[in-house]
């Protein structure tokens, strides 16, 4: 039985995190819900609000603004407990997500879901195009406690007794992200391109003692990326900007213009080496002269690896010895497991029959699908292994894949339903070397029965994928 568990959404997530005020000092709600509409297209809503369960001390002075006198009351710093810093701070994060992505099968992110950053980008992907396009809102209500950061020299330095942190956002800061990828065989082309406003890292940027420093800074960033195989090249560009190491986010360095190209190549698996260049023009009125323009240049040699090591103990169980000797027991042989049968092309797995059109192979649902989903289960690739066998014998025929369902649920949710099986499908058969181009895809919903809706038998009829060898 197919039905949709909800008219707007097709997934939905709620999720809570406690740790306690040693563990972390956090409470924290994520919550979002997606919708798939095209086969394609999928896009998303995501929100997280965080607080501390013991909030940030506040810096008390016994006087006035004016005439401050004694300290009263400061946050506390790094080695205190109940720290409150950025990742348990207040915090107001949602976002807008639209994605491209016509293989879903092979998942466009790698690691985390809706985040546009270039690592976390799955290399698996097998698209033609893939592109995303984020909208963001970020807001502090409040401060944190004192923080540290590292300077140019690499030394750590510790926010002193009478500073307040990272001070609360007055509104809530914007950003958006644009990503598109290219792939062609070894080719890729990478493009992205990313404006709004930022927040500096540490408090110093947050006090009004040097013009160095500044809070935030509203920023436009983009680059290009070429790769083939191992062998990378990129350039970026970003304006008013923090600059490009580590310590100018964390001091709150801005710079006018930043330029940055590289070119890297992996090899023997495990080796990485390359050369990087960046380079900054027309410092802004909040470097100070000593700062000033600068160009770097970098070559590396980097090597990853990994190790493994096994904890596990062997452990011997052993039992007292019994007094007499235990009655034997005779038991009768089992049977020898029955040996699968192997399938052959013209098996159960799926049917054929010829049309004026040409040849129609048809694989029912159960192969292929769980209720109400289109990723493939485990068992449809011994099936579908078949079939491209059988499509390879046609290598100058044109292929039409046709997803179907009965008419359990609503119209527009048994149509996006046969759209997004039909697309499966024909990712796997792409992945298996039959040409993308050669392949038409069509969702046909519940308009064309093969079986009574009426009945079970003629349901489980309906619920099939065709895949058309044309003429």
């Amino acid at each position: 039985m197919e039905t949709r568990p909800a008219s707007l959404i097709d997934t939905a997530g709620l999720g809570y995190t406690y740790l306690g005020p040693v563990a972390g000092n956090k409470h924290q709600v994520d919550a979002d819900a997606g919708r798939l509409f095209r086969g394609a297209w999928n896009v998303s809503a995501a929100y997280m609000y965080r607080t501390p369960i013991v909030g940030p001390e506040p810096l008390v002075y016994e006087g006035t603004a004016s005439n401050p006198g004694a300290l009263l009351a400061n946050p506390r710093g790094p080695d205190d407990p109940f720290w409150v810093q950025w990742d348990n701070r207040e915090a107001h994060i949602a976002s807008l997500t639209l994605v491209y992505d016509p293989t879903p099968d092979t998942w466009t992110f790698r690691y985390q879901k809706n985040v546009l950053e270039e690592w976390n980008m799955s290399p698996e992907e097998d698209a033609p195009w893939v592109a995303a396009l984020q909208y963001r809102l970020t807001h502090y209500p409040t401060n944190t406690d004192r923080l540290y950061y590292f300077d140019e020299e690499r030394q750590v330095i510790y926010d002193p007794i009478f500073r307040q942190g990272a001070l609360a956002t007055s509104y809530p800061f914007s950003s958006a992200t644009g990503w598109v990828r290219w792939n062609r065989d070894r080719w890729k082309l990478t493009a992205d391109l990313s404006g709004g406003q930022a927040l500096a890292a540490n408090a110093i940027a947050y006090t009004s003692a040097t013009n160095f420093y500044k809070p935030s800074t509203t920023f436009v960033h983009g680059g290009v990326s070429v790769q083939n195989g191992p062998v990378k090249v990129f350039g970026r560009y970003g304006q008013d900007v923090w600059g490009p190491e580590d310590y100018h986010l964390q001091q709150g360095w801005a710079y006018h213009k930043v330029y940055q190209a590289g070119l890297s190549c992996t090899f023997l698996n495990d080796f990485l080496a390359g050369f990087r260049y960046a380079g900054t023009r027309m410092t802004n009125e909040f470097i100070g002269s000593d700062a000033g323009a600068f160009n770097e240049y970098r070559f590396f040699l980097t090597y990853h690896f990994g190790t493994t090591l096994s904890l596990g103990k062997p452990y011997e169980l052993r039992g007292r010895k019994a007094e007499a000797p235990a009655p034997m027991t005779s038991v009768a042989p089992q049977p020898a497991p029955p040996v699968p049968k192997p399938v052959e092309p013209d098996s159960k797995a799926f049917s054929t029959v010829s049309t004026p059109e040409g040849l129609k192979l048809t694989l029912t649902s159960q192969v292929l699908f769980e209720t109400n989903q289109y990723r493939l289960k485990a068992t449809a690739q011994q099936a579908l292994d078949q079939v491209i066998k059988l499509l390879q014998a046609y290598p100058d025929s044109d292929l039409r894949v046709s997803g179907h369902t009965d008419s359990v649920g609503s119209v527009a949710f048994n149509q996006k339903l046969s759209e997004r099986r039909a697309q499966s499908v024909t990712d796997y058969l792409a992945r298996g070397g039959l040409g993308r181009a050669r392949i038409a895809v069509v969702g046909r919903g519940e308009g064309r029965p093969a079986g009574d809706n009426a009945t079970e038998e003629g349901r489980a009829l309906n619920r099939r994928v065709e895949i058309d060898i044309l003429k």
